[in-house]
């Protein structure tokens, strides 16, 4: 119930607005957030890293390609906590991020398309020019994607508890299945892509994280340590956002600490965000 301290002094303003005192837990979506600000920031950076490899590949430079496909993977990696949010972002996974798998032709399918075409090309068959097409084209989804993104966070699209869920969903994908190998098979920059869903998932955490404690301080505090637990995992292995242990050269005893780490993280945040989307 509002205090009537709270109710006086609303009145004593005059709005007719619905007022919520200090420390209410909202539900809604809002049109722009913590969250959503940190998933925007990751456009332009995005668009500078593939910019980078279109230039690359068109001056045959391998080194120099390979290096800003790790550039790129790391923001797309961390908006990986949104794709799920929104069926209307859906297509841009399958475009920008697909595998071969995915694909009744595998490799040879005409439809295959984005990072994962430019990785095999570059780390397998050590390709340049011939690859151009392939990353002009996950520029052009880029862009569509952006602007898509932009679209859904000013429409108020993306609710504290959807967002939380996105979270759990892509850290449970690295526990269960990024977990082998399957993601980077050819660049071998898994860590990389695993590091990258980590800050994703923790930004939303850190914006939801006061309405979170409101309604339940221990379930926050465990979210807390699991960031840090996940993040001890993963450190022997990382030396920055682009610079990461080739993933053959991690131990199965190491890989089943991270899948561990991730595990509890996610199930910790699939309750966060049924808390946050019943408030009880």
């Amino acid at each position: 119930m509002v205090s009537l301290r709270w109710l006086a002094l609303a009145l004593a303003l005059g709005t007719c607005v619905l007022f919520r005192p200090p420390g209410t837990v909202s539900r809604a979506a809002p049109a722009a957030d913590a969250a959503t600000d940190f998933l925007l920031a990751q456009l332009p950076v995005g668009r500078a890293a593939l910019t980078d490899l279109v230039a690359a590949l068109s001056a045959g430079d391998l080194a120099g390609a390979q290096a800003a496909y790790a550039r790129a993977r790391v923001p797309w990696e961390k908006l990986e906590v949104v794709v799920d949010a929104d069926p209307s972002l859906e297509a841009f996974d399958s475009a920008i991020d697909a595998r071969e798998d995915d694909f009744p032709l595998g490799s040879n399918d005409p439809n295959w398309k984005g990072f994962h075409k430019i990785e095999r090309g570059l780390w397998r068959d050590q390709q340049t020019t011939a690859l151009v097409p392939v990353a002009q084209q996950l520029l052009a989804d880029w862009d569509t994607m952006a602007a898509q993104l932009q679209q859904l966070v000013q429409q108020g699209a993306f609710t504290p508890a959807a967002l939380l869920d996105g979270a759990e969903d892509l850290l449970a994908e690295v526990a269960e299945s990024k977990i082998t190998g399957e993601e980077e098979r050819y660049s071998k920059l898994d860590l990389l892509d695993f590091q990258a869903n980590l800050a994703g998932a923790e930004a939303v955490y850190t914006a939801y994280q006061d309405q979170l404690a409101a309604l339940d301080r221990g379930l926050a505090g465990e979210i807390a340590r699991g960031f840090q637990q996940a993040k001890s995992a993963l450190a022997p292995f990382v030396r920055s956002e682009t610079d990461v242990t080739n993933y053959d050269q991690v131990p199965q005893d190491a890989r089943n600490r991270i899948a561990a780490s991730f595990r509890t993280l996610a199930r910790a945040l699939e309750r966060a965000s049924q808390l946050m989307e019943h408030g009880s």
